[in-house]
């Protein structure tokens, strides 16, 4: 009888080879692990986390046609918002667009950009107050472009409110679209604000 005239046994014939078992196991975990290691990826490209997102709310009730400034910070929330990493780190602004939801005051938003002179945020006040308290000639407009980010000053975004008309306005903070280097991403970021615009004084 030649080689191959042998006959197999069914029980040898249907037996795994050895080590298929461990190879496909460890397809497996590998193909999960790349699966996971891209999602963390694109989650880690496209949500950056450099600024803060919307918090705390305030309000402020004057006569038609005063105004009110709201003053927030856009600084990192990681670990660079530090005050041994000063001035260290800088982002590329998009754009910044209010989000009004209630306006029945008629209201002009107005966002300008302020880097505060001391290490406190602005708060709310008098849009003729921003000259003293922002460095160099105060408030500017916001514009695309990069902006440095640290501890202190901290950037801030600064809503200008001006009402014509008695009413409400309601400001739920501002959509912030911005690059973090290679990275990329849109939250809504500053103060919840309600402006009560009044008759008289």
């Amino acid at each position: 009888m030649t080689v191959t005239d042998a006959v197999v046994s069914d029980e040898v014939a249907e037996r795994p080879s050895a080590g298929r078992g461990p190879r496909v196991v460890a397809l497996v975990l590998i193909a999960a692990l790349a699966l996971l290691l891209a999602a963390v990826g694109w989650v880690w490209l496209v949500k950056p986390d450099a600024v803060r997102p919307a918090g705390d709310a305030v309000s402020s009730t004057g006569p038609v046609g005063s105004q009110v400034y709201v003053g927030t910070s856009i600084s990192t929330h990681g670990p660079w918002d530090q005050k041994f990493d000063e001035g260290a780190r800088t982002i590329d602004l998009v754009s910044v667009t209010p989000r009004i939801d209630v306006n029945s005051a008629d209201a002009v938003v107005t966002l300008v950009l302020c880097l505060p002179k001391g290490a406190e945020g602005l708060g709310v006040g008098a849009p003729s107050d921003l000259r003293q308290l922002c460095e160099g000639a105060g408030a500017v407009p916001v514009t695309p472009g990069p902006v440095a980010l640290g501890f202190p000053p901290d950037a801030q975004v600064v809503a200008i409110v001006t009402t014509h008309h008695v009413g409400v306005v309601h400001l739920a903070g501002y959509d912030v679209v911005y690059r973090d280097g290679i990275r990329h991403g849109s939250v809504l970021a500053g103060i919840d604000t309600t402006v009560t615009a009044t008759a008289g004084s």
